[in-house]
């Protein structure tokens, strides 16, 4: 390799460390800086979360309301969707399915639910 390109090769090697060594250095933000908007008039707030499983971090199934994707679900997070009031059925895709394990649930206006 000519030396030209080498040190140009080092440059960016330690360009990209500084990179990544500052991204660590930034200070998450906490979960009550996120402005959440109030729910819009004639809807119903649905919450998902997921708990911090390191086991089964690598897998993130949809979410599904109604059949219909609304998400993914992530290992340590949430997320919400705003729908119009009425029943639905709520599943996550897996390789199995208990009795009950997915919800039924019937929304009103105003409502928020947490699953």
């Amino acid at each position: 390799m000519q030396p030209k390109r080498v040190l140009h090769c080092l440059q960016s090697a330690a360009f990209i460390a500084v990179l990544v060594a500052l991204g660590d250095c930034a200070p998450m933000l906490p979960t009550s800086a996120a402005l959440i908007p109030p729910i819009p008039a004639g809807m119903a707030r649905v919450w998902f979360y997921r708990e911090d499983l390191p086991q089964i971090a690598w897998q993130r199934p949809y979410v599904r309301m109604n059949g219909a994707v609304v998400g993914i679900s992530e290992d340590g997070g949430a997320f919400y969707r705003d729908v119009p009031p009425g029943q639905y059925h709520v599943s996550v895709d897996s390789y199995g399915e208990d009795i009950n394990q997915f919800p039924y649930i019937a929304l009103d206006a105003g409502q928020t639910v947490y699953l």
